[in-house]
């Protein structure tokens, strides 16, 4: 009776365990490593795809003008955490999200990832630790202040021994100056950057 009855509840059991597979839903095979990531600080990402994967092109939704809340930079293949793996590197531009969505060969779509930016990433993009400020030769006429083209249009307000500048950065980041400026010169002042309705920020450079 005993044998019986636990027979009946084994097969109760595997009975059970055979509908749920059956009913419930099963986890999508994943395409890519990751499938959301939100930036807390200026940092680059890659993503990649599983093994056997190829990465033709990245597509991003919604595909505003400009860079948008991250931007893409290259999508090539590389050594990525289990070896060598197609993936693309993304950084993030302004507050707000989009999708990410990576295709094969034949344009069909393997996966995708949905990123956020933070205030805090945008705040740490114009860090003066971030920027080239050590760019300001000795004998030079020049101070390059932004690191890539994400400061093109940020504007600035600096003072340099007495002498004023303000403006505007192009894709350079190069500021024209009207002399040379002596040895350990000290540049301070503010940036600040708000062409992008989702992109502002400011900070005040040190004294040192």
């Amino acid at each position: 009776m005993k044998r019986k009855l636990r027979a009946g509840l084994i097969m109760i059991l595997c009975v059970s365990v055979a509908l749920a597979f059956g009913v419930l839903p099963q986890k999508a095979y994943a395409g890519l490593d990751k499938d959301t990531h939100t930036f807390t600080q200026n940092e680059s990402l890659w993503v990649y795809a599983t093994a056997g994967e190829t990465i033709s092109s990245v597509v991003r939704e919604p595909d505003s003008a400009g860079l948008g809340p991250a931007y893409l930079e290259t999508v090539e293949e590389e050594e990525g955490p289990y070896g060598m793996r197609w993936g693309f590197k993304i950084h993030p531009y302004s507050i707000g999200t989009c999708k990410f969505t990576a295709l094969n060969e034949n344009g069909e779509a393997i996966g995708g990832i949905t990123v956020t930016v933070k205030q805090s990433a945008v705040d740490d993009i114009f860090k003066w630790e971030n920027a080239y400020h050590s760019v300001f030769p000795y004998g030079e006429k020049y101070l390059i202040l932004g690191s890539d083209n994400r400061w093109e249009g940020t504007k600035y307000d600096l003072t340099i021994d007495g002498d004023s500048y303000q403006g505007e950065l192009d894709s350079t980041g190069k500021i024209e100056l009207n002399r040379i400026y002596p040895f350990d010169t000290v540049v301070t002042g503010m940036i600040w950057n708000d062409f992008d309705p989702n992109r502002k920020s400011s900070y005040t450079f040190p004294t040192d």
